[in-house]
This record gives structure tokens, sequence and C-alpha cells, in this order.
């Protein structure tokens, strides 16, 4: 598939003029290469519960069980 197979084919699907698609075509090209980012590799710092948001009654009890052991 050729550059104008491809312009054609995408007005076909947007239906669009071709002139419309070429036009974007010719301004995305005019920016110039862009960065590649990885969407999927970020760092988002997420902090962990310094605590359980549920504590067994018998926690205390299990702890001690646990000593003993």
């Amino acid at each position: 598939m050729n550059r104008d197979e491809a312009i054609h084919n995408i007005s076909v699907v947007t239906d669009e003029l071709e002139d419309i698609v070429e036009r974007r075509v010719k301004a995305i090209e005019a920016l110039g290469s862009l960065p590649i980012v990885n969407i999927h590799n970020y760092n988002i710092l997420i902090e962990k519960p310094t605590r359980k948001s549920y504590v067994s009654p018998y926690a205390k009890f299990d702890k001690i069980r646990r000593k003993r052991k």
C-alpha cells in the first residue's frame, strides 16, 4: 500500500474528503519528530498502607501463639 492508497482508505473510513486527510498528514509531518512515549512504563508512586485496614480481634493472641512456637 502506498501513501495515496492509505490516504484514500483513511478518507473512506472517516467519511472525509481526501484533501482534508492530506492536509492533516502534512500538518503532522510539519511538527517534526515527536518523542516516543511508552504509556505502559510510567512511574507512579503508590504509597502502601502503613497498617492493615482490618485487624482481627484475635490478632494479639495469634502473635503470642507464634512467639511460643
